[in-house]
């Protein structure tokens, strides 16, 4: 069945009325990475009532980033998912508890999509998926995002403008 094919179908068998999706402003507002924003994503989307998924770190790679990036081996693919993972923990947008079997091995994990009320207001650690954030920067979490250079000093991020390090940031003169 093609992609389209299952478009249609899922949208018709289930009686549901096709819709554009809506993001809160508050989850918009949140300076995720493109990697957390696209897991949380999709963590929403296989979630059941009771708010709670359970795909493997394998499978969130391959359904997030796969398009993306379609020539890297999985163990990449599953190493991205575990660091946006560890972003929205940091965020309190999801928990993650170990799912463990009868011996006591970890199994899954169980992903349970946290109320909006409960979010941070600030993450509890930096993400390893934000580039440039052991360079030395102190251009704060936006400058660190858009990969401000050594050096940089913050403002708004002047690597939009094509920073170099040394830079002071801000509107480029």
């Amino acid at each position: 069945m093609s992609l389209t094919e299952k478009m249609q179908s899922d949208g018709s068998s289930y009686g549901r009325r096709k819709r554009h999706i809506y993001i809160d402003s508050k989850l918009d507002d949140l300076p995720l990475t493109m990697e957390a924003f696209r897991v949380y994503s999709h963590l929403c989307r296989r979630a059941g009532c009771d708010n709670n998924a359970f795909p493997s770190y394998k499978s969130i790679g391959e359904a997030c980033f796969r398009g993306s990036f379609p020539a890297s081996p999985t163990e990449t693919l599953r190493q991205k998912a575990i660091a946006a993972v560890s972003e929205l923990v940091s965020w309190n947008l999801i928990t993650k508890t170990p799912k463990t079997k009868s011996n006591g091995s970890v199994s899954s994990n169980l992903y349970q999509l946290t109320d909006i009320d409960d979010w941070f207001v600030s993450p509890t650690k930096q993400s390893s998926l934000i580039r440039g954030k052991n360079n030395g920067s102190s251009g704060g979490i936006l400058g660190v995002v858009l990969g401000g250079y050594q050096g940089s000093n913050g403002g708004i991020p002047g690597v939009v403008m094509g920073e170099y390090q040394g830079s002071n940031g801000g509107i480029p003169g």
